[in-house]
């Protein structure tokens, strides 16, 4: 004897019969002169119901799971750039404040580390924005493997990118040196070569390109500076790495003293 008890439409169908025979009993009691071929057609009809209830279930399921998936479309829209996936300028300002309460709250530095990408116009104009686009998602596959899972990594766009460290340490040099060797690390692992596949007039064609990244750091303590001070100035000693022969690292003056 199976004792397992039905699951899904099934019970729902076994449940409908017994209320269905419970109603028809019922009805007999009062009138004698209910005939079977009666008794038949309401249990059909109840049947019938509780098919267009169960389609009305599915269907109710499956438009909770499509605007389920239209939500996190629109999330990833608004909050994550689209070539690279990586956090866009907005999600970067959350998070940036986010990183600015909780320095307040522990005394540990943060860093902000602001990157561009050195000549990166000659490879557009020499293979093509495909290959362009192809080198953009390569260096934000890098830098997402140079980071830890805490950090945040964003494209402002171009090929600008921010990658914001919160939670360093309370002392500000132990902090900077640790942004420091990240740095390097990041400049390091974005020096490498890039295979790229390109498509200009002829075939496609696989090439090796060398490209190297200018880095500008600014180190924050809590929310002495706001959001847009604090990237003004990652933004300018990145220009100072350029300016300095470009493939550098270099930090914003605040860091021999904060605030500034």
């Amino acid at each position: 004897m199976n004792n397992q008890l039905p699951s899904g439409s099934q019970a729902s169908r076994l449940r409908l019969d017994a209320v269905a025979r419970h109603y028809l009993s019922a009805v007999a009691q009062n009138d004698k002169n209910l005939s079977p071929q009666q008794a038949q057609q309401t249990l059909f009809e109840l049947r019938v119901r509780q098919i267009e209830l169960e389609m009305e279930q599915q269907e109710l399921r499956a438009a909770s799971a499509q605007l389920r998936m239209n939500e996190q479309i629109i999330r990833t829209l608004a909050y994550n750039d689209a070539l690279t996936g990586l956090a866009n300028r907005l999600l970067l300002r959350v998070r940036l404040t986010q990183a600015m309460l909780a320095g307040s709250r522990s005394g540990c530095h943060g860093a902000l580390l602001f990157l561009d990408m050195d000549h990166f116009k000659a490879v557009n104009d020499q293979y093509g924005h495909g290959a362009g686009d192809q080198l953009l998602i390569e260096v934000a596959a890098r830098l997402s493997r140079c980071v830890g899972a805490s950090d945040t990594v964003a494209r402002l766009g171009g090929d600008e990118f921010v990658v914001l460290l919160d939670e360093l340490a309370p002392d500000m040099a132990q902090a900077g040196e640790h942004a420091a060797v990240l740095a390097e690390a990041i400049r390091t692992a974005l020096a490498q070569p890039y295979s790229l596949r390109t498509a200009t007039d002829g075939p496609t064609v696989r090439v090796q390109h060398a490209c190297s990244v200018s880095i500008g750091v600014v180190l924050f303590l809590g929310q002495a500076r706001s959001e847009e001070r604090l990237l003004s100035q990652a933004d300018a000693v990145m220009y100072q790495a350029k300016a300095a022969g470009r493939n550098q690292v270099r930090f914003h003056a605040s860091a021999r003293g904060l605030p500034a």
